[in-house]
């Protein structure tokens, strides 16, 4: 028997005895909650690029086109069945699934197009206005690497992400505590443990691959090289422990940022983080407590939560890192990360 391998166009009816299927998408954006693990559609329009391979040659079936979000009407249009259709201008037309095709590799992004090079395979995310009294929410979002992979008709549904970290503090103490007691922790910061900043603008870079060895997008970052988009340290407001906040590693006490907010947003920087030190002024001593935290937990990556957990021991005499949870830290097996959505 002769197969005929056939790459479908916009109007070809039929494609190796599947029957004509539109490509439809969809989208979702993480939760912020972090024990809240559904998510939810992003209810944004998006720019998507999308690659075949055919015959261990990769073809480009989407070239940048505008999948726009409208609220109830899903099923209105060929495209569109989940609220998101892409067919809105004169430039893009429906595509359809190509069967003979090994697999299909699909990406979007919330923001320009002109934002894409190198045929919509490089992301540079202009980031700004980190390290305030506010998470930026306005920021565009970029979607995680889509592989279809054998191909089925299914909606493409893209995973947004954001292109910052959260990053918090906990305090709390393992001392025996009568009531009344209480240990007042002051002047907290969290140091680079070298002459490097703390960066509050750059550009986030992401690299679509399409090489089918390669199963997800990679990030690197470039800090912004203006003196005033930069900081010294992360610092803390002041934190009391006493018998009913603070008493174990379950109760520890969140450190608010010096804006009055849970999290710092910090542009994602992977292995180039030098090690931090927390400082702290334990009940008044002139003689600072510090603690390391080591470069290895310093891996700030887009779109993940950071918890630093510190204890007080010997009386307010000593401090250390306690624990580090990466929205969740694993210590099973391996100890691998569990590095999940926020």
């Amino acid at each position: 028997m002769v197969v005929m391998l056939v790459s479908c166009t916009e109007k070809e009816e039929l494609c190796t005895d599947h029957e004509q299927s539109t490509i439809a998408f969809s989208s979702v954006e993480a939760e912020q909650e972090m024990m809240t693990r559904s998510a939810t559609p992003l209810e944004r329009d998006f720019v998507v690029y999308g690659y075949k391979n055919v015959n261990s040659s990769t073809q480009q079936v989407i070239d940048g086109y505008t999948v726009t979000y409208k609220q109830g009407s899903a099923n209105t249009s060929e495209d569109n069945t989940h609220n998101y259709y892409y067919v809105n201008g004169t430039t893009q037309t429906i595509k359809y699934w190509d069967f003979a095709a090994s697999e299909y590799r699909f990406w979007g992004y919330t923001g320009d197009k002109s934002c894409f090079s190198n045929g919509g395979t490089e992301l540079t995310i202009p980031v700004s206005d980190l390290l305030t009294n506010k998470e930026p929410t306005e920021l565009p979002l970029y979607s995680k690497l889509y592989i279809r992979k054998p191909i089925t008709s299914d909606v493409v549904t893209l995973e947004y992400k954001r292109p910052y970290s959260k990053i918090r503090a906990l305090f709390y103490t393992s001392e025996p505590m009568e009531a009344g007691d209480e240990i007042v922790l002051t002047d907290i910061t969290l140091t680079p443990d070298e002459e490097k900043k703390i960066y509050k603008a750059g550009s986030v870079k992401v690299t679509f691959p399409l090489d089918i060895s390669h199963t997800a997008e990679t990030v690197d970052v470039e800090v912004a090289s203006n003196p005033d988009d930069a900081k010294d340290k992360l610092s803390y407001k002041p934190v009391t422990l006493t018998p009913s906040a603070g008493y174990a590693s379950d109760h520890a006490v969140l450190a608010k940022t010096e804006y009055d907010t849970e999290f710092y947003y910090t542009l994602p920087m992977g292995d180039k983080n030098p090690a931090f030190i927390l400082t702290v002024c334990v009940n008044g001593d002139t003689e600072y407590k510090t603690a390391v935290v080591p470069a290895a937990y310093m891996h700030w990556k887009p779109n993940y939560i950071y918890t630093y957990i510190f204890k007080i021991t010997e009386a307010g005499k000593k401090i250390e890192l306690f624990d580090v949870k990466i929205d969740p830290w694993h210590y099973g097996g391996s100890q691998d990360e569990e590095w999940k959505n926020w």
